[in-house]
């Protein structure tokens, strides 16, 4: 009587693991694109939901709300980089700065360290009015990726956010 044994050869577990590394080399390209698109979504989400709620803290509360880069700490950054962090606030003095006169209502934390976000310098924080308008130039929340504008945010004077269409992206070029 012949007894076979079972079990794999050594040939035949490297053959396995060859196979296996070729296949994770191959899907490796294909989840870093998927966790920058999460990363991408995840922070425009943030930025809409930020606005979203400064403007209706505005309108149902009748006090202005500031929304700009920075943290608590140092209050708003100049320089128009939100990918630190923001906070949401009513500037009860109204002197266009985070400071302890004021009510923090929100803050969000510094997102997804492969992501940047931008805005012009000109325009680099949002003043929601009891009326739920945000005066001034429209303000352009550009979200980067490698180099490139994957997302943007544009904040109307009318205080409605939105998505930026792809033809607005494609002429948004290259992230700064």
């Amino acid at each position: 009587m012949i007894r076979t044994r079972a079990g794999f050869t050594l040939i035949e577990l490297l053959m396995s693991l060859a196979i296996l590394t070729l296949l994770a080399g191959l899907a490796a390209p294909a989840m870093g694109r998927l966790l920058t698109h999460t990363s991408v979504s995840s922070a425009h989400n943030l930025v809409m939901a930020g606005f979203a709620t400064a403007r209706l803290h505005a309108v149902s509360h009748g006090h202005a709300v500031t929304v700009c880069p920075g943290d608590p700490q140092r209050g708003c950054l100049a320089g128009g980089r939100w990918e630190g962090g923001w906070l949401l606030f009513v500037d009860r003095n109204d002197d266009d700065a985070f400071d302890a006169n004021d009510t923090l209502l929100r803050t969000e934390d510094a997102v997804s360290p492969r992501l940047s976000i931008r805005s012009s310098a000109s325009r680099a924080r949002a003043v929601f009015r009891p009326n739920g308008m945000s005066g001034g130039a429209n303000l352009t929340l550009r979200i980067c990726a490698d180099g490139a504008v994957r997302s943007a945010v544009i904040l109307a004077n009318s205080g409605r956010a939105r998505a930026a269409t792809s033809s607005e992206l494609a002429a948004m070029g290259a992230c700064g």
